[in-house]
């Protein structure tokens, strides 16, 4: 993967999210179709990143994190590193065992996530250009709260499943005409989706009976970004099987590296992959510095 590729775009749109500039939906979409007729909001997030606690371990700060689906691990790094203070934005997504109403579509409806830190009400304003959004319908969800389908004004091409769960919000994106979901898909997704935060304040997403969320490793799978936008840095962790490739031309620190300028790839270990996104010295020194250890993969 180049720093031309969709990826260089996710870490831009999260930098911007997290210092509240404008900013799109993910385009690492379950959905390819919709990444790409997804609009700008139109008005930034706000700080909706979420800043995890750390503790200090010699001359080491460890960051203990937990992946969507349940992947857990911890990272260790220098403090001159500020890896925490960056912020992070989980991301996953999920397809559910449905019944088409038209041929072309297909049975089974593939969605991926926006999902912030915060308050459902505060990012529907948000999203809405400083405005309540229209409701347009209500299910009820899996852990008795009511789904809102939400109505955006910059938006005639999708509308939105609201979910709270603890202190996050997860949008669920659907169709406006064609590939929308039925109303009976629409209540079986609210129904069949929950979450919880951990102790340490992650987010946690399971789905039940027709819903089946994504496994590290498989495509739009569970990930955890780092982000921060002066000066623009992004590390985007990905749990699962990871070996070195073609593409790893460089070495550097016994370690292979696809670099090129301000983008990197390499194997974190053998169960995670990451990528960077900055300055030539940030990415050096991550590359150097940067490790982790007690890796559990999720099992949902």
């Amino acid at each position: 993967m180049s720093p031309s590729s969709p990826l260089t775009l996710v870490l831009v749109l999260l930098v911007l999210t997290g210092c509240g500039g404008r900013a799109e939906e993910p385009v690492a979409a379950a959905d390819e179709k919709a990444a790409a007729e997804t609009p700008a909001t139109g008005s930034g997030d706000g700080d909706l990143g979420f800043v995890p606690a750390t503790y200090r371990e010699g001359d080491r700060v460890v960051l203990p994190i937990t992946f969507p689906d349940g992947t857990s691990a911890e990272l260790l790094y220098p403090p001159e590193l500020g890896i925490a203070e960056l912020g992070v934005f989980p991301y996953t997504s999920g397809t559910l065992r449905g019944v088409s109403p038209t041929p072309a579509r297909g049975d089974s409806v593939a969605r991926d996530f926006v999902i912030r830190y915060g308050d459902l009400d505060a990012l529907l304003v948000a999203k809405n250009e400083g405005k309540q959004p229209r409701l347009l319908a209500q299910y009820e969800g899996a852990d008795g709260q009511t789904v809102g389908l939400w109505d955006f004004s910059w938006n005639d091409t999708a509308h939105y499943l609201g979910f709270q769960f603890g202190r996050w919000t997860v949008l669920v994106y659907d169709y406006v005409d064609a590939g929308a979901m039925t109303d009976t898909e629409r209540a079986s997704w609210a129904a069949s989706f929950s979450g919880r935060e951990t102790d340490e304040g992650f987010l946690l997403l399971e789905g039940s009976g027709p819903l089946r969320l994504a496994r590290a490793r498989e495509h739009a799978g569970p990930q955890l970004t780092f982000a921060a936008g002066e000066p623009t840095r992004a590390l985007l962790l990905f749990p699962g099987e990871c070996g070195p490739h073609r593409d790893q031309t460089r070495l550097v620190d016994g370690k292979r590296v696809q670099w090129n300028g301000g983008f990197a790839e390499w194997c974190l270990s053998d169960s995670m992959r990451i990528h960077a996104e900055a300055s030539r010295e940030f990415i050096g020194a991550v590359i150097q510095d940067l490790e982790v250890r007690n890796v559990t993969i999720g099992k949902s």
